[in-house]
């Protein structure tokens, strides 16, 4: 009986453990799974840096690297209008913290961002980048936004447009 109950109560504690690691430590608890050192998976976070000011943004991108993140994906946020607009010294500080951190960084291009915004983006922000995200059409399949209700051909074309843009870099 003693036996029994220690046994269950062993089996409770890990599995709590787990679920706590799982929760508070996400990136360690998925790196852990995938010991494989050919193994391609890897867990990044999404930072919406934009809603922050210039000043909270490297410690964000600190925090999020201390949790062990080395991927961030970030929405394609610039102005391209005013080059000195604020909008712009947000990407700007981002960019820093990240390479000051070594972080790969995901840019993930809505359907509504218009192709003279992404070439700006990526002639000023593109050797920063990793990774590049077309047609994020999932996240908006949802809603109302501009996208959403494309037709097959309009995505392709669409797709197109944004890859001629995207390819160089």
């Amino acid at each position: 009986m003693d036996k029994s109950i220690i046994r269950s109560l062993v089996v409770i504690s890990l599995c709590i453990v787990l679920i706590l690691l799982q929760i508070f430590f996400p990136y360690f608890y998925y790196s852990s799974s995938s010991r494989n050192p050919n193994s391609a998976f890897e867990v990044g976070v999404h930072y919406v840096y934009e809603q922050d000011n210039v000043k909270q943004i490297y410690n964000k991108v600190s925090h999020i690297h201390v949790l062990g993140f080395k991927i961030i994906r970030a929405n394609l946020v610039c102005d391209l209008a005013d080059l000195s607009d604020y909008l712009n010294n947000r990407t700007d500080e981002f960019f820093a913290a990240t390479q000051h951190f070594n972080m790969s960084v995901v840019l993930a291009i809505q359907n509504h961002d218009s192709n003279d915004k992404i070439q700006y983006y990526l002639s000023r922000w593109g050797k920063y980048l990793s990774y590049i995200q077309v047609l994020n059409e999932p996240e908006l399949s949802s809603s109302w936004d501009v996208g959403t209700l494309f037709t097959d051909d309009e995505i392709v074309t669409k797709f197109q447009e944004v890859h001629s843009i995207v390819e160089p870099y």
